[in-house]
């Protein structure tokens, strides 16, 4: 059963969120505790928005980071990098970076098929997207501003093991 706009937009209106239906898509908004936008506020816009014939949703901040076209190579390698970290942390998070303008967006698709969406679904995933961009915000930051790359599990592990060698 594939979904529409009108009804998910009931749904929104019944987990108490506020939103927009215009121009086929749905506009919401968050509030956040470290992610600051290129106006300086905090907060995430997010567009909802129903593909393959209203079989899949997909949630998106747009416009979330920007990676310079000026970007140093080493930039470009620790976004990277961060990027594929937070897709192996989060599991639901998807972050893409359009390789010709720089414009890193997060998502989450939601396969509807042949299934129907629920309230609780849909508002867990739209109330999970602030969290998610405050959990890697500073790492995109670190990655964008200074070349430094979120590290993996099992980076840390050898650092924290170095360290323990170096006080023995």
């Amino acid at each position: 059963m594939s979904a529409n706009l009108s009804s998910i937009s009931t749904l929104l209106d019944s987990a108490g969120i506020k939103h927009l239906l215009k121009d086929d898509v749905i506009r919401t908004g968050f509030s956040t505790d470290l992610y600051e936008d290129d106006d300086g506020d905090f907060g995430v816009n997010i567009i909802l928005r129903l593909e393959e014939n209203g079989e899949l949703l997909r949630i998106q901040v747009p416009m979330a980071y920007r990676l310079p076209k000026d970007a140093s190579d080493e930039t470009q390698v620790a976004v990277l990098r961060t990027i594929n970290q937070l897709h192996w942390e989060s599991k639901i998070l998807q972050v893409e970076m359009d390789q010709e303008d720089g414009e890193i967006r997060l998502s989450i698709d939601f396969p509807i098929e042949d299934g129907s969406l629920t309230e609780t679904q849909l508002a867990r995933m739209i109330r999970l997207i602030p969290a998610l961009v405050d959990q890697g915000h500073l790492a995109m930051t670190d990655a964008l501003d200074k070349a430094i790359a979120l590290p993996t599990e099992a980076e840390i592990s050898r650092r924290f093991d170095a360290f323990v060698r170096t006080r023995a």
